[in-house]
């Protein structure tokens, strides 16, 4: 079952089980708004949680959101989870007074689109009941893990907080994270904001070993694999151009230095990086153009107009520039590596003045660096999310992933 038709059994459950339908928000906000990039459908219908009364009626609304987190970049491509733009379906809901009920209705569609309650893990806020709530409606009890003092869910400021909970799903090595179940308890009602992420879903039942191989994305690798890239570097070219994709149909068009403009030189530079100096000939740019209309039709949306498609190929002009700029740049870095005193190497000047990010400099002179005693700080995620499958296919402990030492 493939995202779209993950997409559509969620809309059918949901219109089936007396849940509204909500319309999708933009992944690109208004200028003007809060945050750029639309991050959750919660945060798109906030409103909805403006007021929230002992008295209400039960609300039920049924709606999908893409995403994009664009401080997620790392491990794109290498860890076979990282996604930096996603679908995620909601089920949002308020003044409900049972619980389990709603929690049972969530696991309930993911068992009509064939996964199975045995194989669903929990990992969940003591503060409430959320053990009590999961067992009730079939999750093996040694299936759920309890957390003191996990992170609080929060829908803005001047609203309650609320609590969390995270599924997994066991799959090939370890589990998938797919999916939350966020609440507010308030005047004796409690508020829900269920998330599923449909591409994980996909992998699932697609039985993919990563998130690149889903139908919705793997079309590109062939196209990608032509391209003068190192091998091990199509996988991330792939989803980053996906990202490219989405963010030009979602509104934005051309680069620049903040705001906007800036997260899609961003990834345009990321591409360019990968590209090594060498270029994306004409040929190939038409057909990653072509392909960038089944994109946006496997997430349901229109093509993108004449416009878009302009910008598009403009911004595959550009990371050909980029290309060949930051090869230059580099063979700079290289000699500064190679001749220079250690100490006298200011990397964060080489990424605020040069525009040369650490992560960079690491993957391309790593021998260097070695050589000369070079140690230069990448954070790495360590979230759960990345640790779940790994990078490889030995076996992932649950036990010590999802437990409380974690914290």
């Amino acid at each position: 079952m493939d995202v779209i038709e993950i997409i559509k059994q969620f809309y059918f459950y949901g219109q089936e089980n007396g849940f509204r339908k909500l319309q999708e928000g933009k992944v690109v906000r208004p200028r003007g708004s809060e945050t750029i990039f639309n991050m959750s459908a919660i945060s798109e219908h906030i409103s909805l949680f403006d007021m929230l009364s002992e008295t209400g009626c039960v609300e039920k609304y049924v709606t999908k959101q893409l995403s994009y987190f664009s401080n997620k970049l790392d491990g794109v491509g290498i860890n076979r989870l990282t996604n930096p733009m996603e679908v995620g379906l909601s089920f949002l809901v308020k003044n409900c007074k049972e619980p389990a009920e709603m929690i049972y209705h969530a696991l309930a569609f993911l068992q009509s689109i064939g996964l199975f309650t045995h194989r669903i893990y929990v990992r969940c806020d003591k503060e409430l009941e959320f053990r009590r709530w999961y067992i009730k409606t079939g999750i093996p009890s040694e299936n759920i893990y309890e957390w003191k003092n996990i992170e609080k869910f929060h829908i803005g400021k001047q609203r309650p907080t609320g609590n969390y909970s995270y599924l997994y799903y066991k799959y090939l090595n370890g589990v998938v994270p797919f999916g939350t179940i966020a609440t507010i308890y308030r005047d004796g009602n409690y508020h829900f904001d269920v998330v599923f992420y449909a591409e994980r879903l996909a992998m699932i039942l697609e039985e993919k070993e990563s998130i690149w191989g889903i139908s919705e994305i793997n079309f590109l690798l062939p196209v990608v694999s032509s391209l003068p890239i190192d091998f091990l570097n199509v996988n991330r070219f792939v989803l980053l151009f996906r990202v490219l994709v989405l963010l030009i149909h979602g509104g934005i068009g051309e680069i620049s230095n903040k705001k906007q403009g800036y997260f899609l030189k961003k990834i345009i530079r990321e591409l360019a990086f990968l590209l090594d100096s060498k270029t994306i000939s004409n040929l190939s740019k038409k057909k990653l153009v072509d392909l960038s209309s089944n994109l946006v039709h496997s997430l349901g949306y229109t093509d993108l107009n004449i416009q878009q498609k302009r910008q598009l190929e403009e911004s595959i002009e550009k990371i050909n520039y980029f290309s060949i700029d930051i090869a230059k740049r580099l063979n700079k870095v290289e000699n500064m590596l190679r001749n220079q005193e250690v100490n006298s190497i200011d990397f964060r000047k080489l990424k605020g003045e040069y525009g040369i990010f650490p992560e960079w400099i690491v993957a391309k002179y790593s021998d260097i660096l070695k050589d000369r005693g070079i140690h230069i700080e990448i954070k790495k995620r360590n979230s759960i999310r990345s640790l779940a499958l790994g990078n490889d296919n030995r076996l992932v402990d649950i036990d010590e992933l999802l437990g409380e030492k974690n914290v």
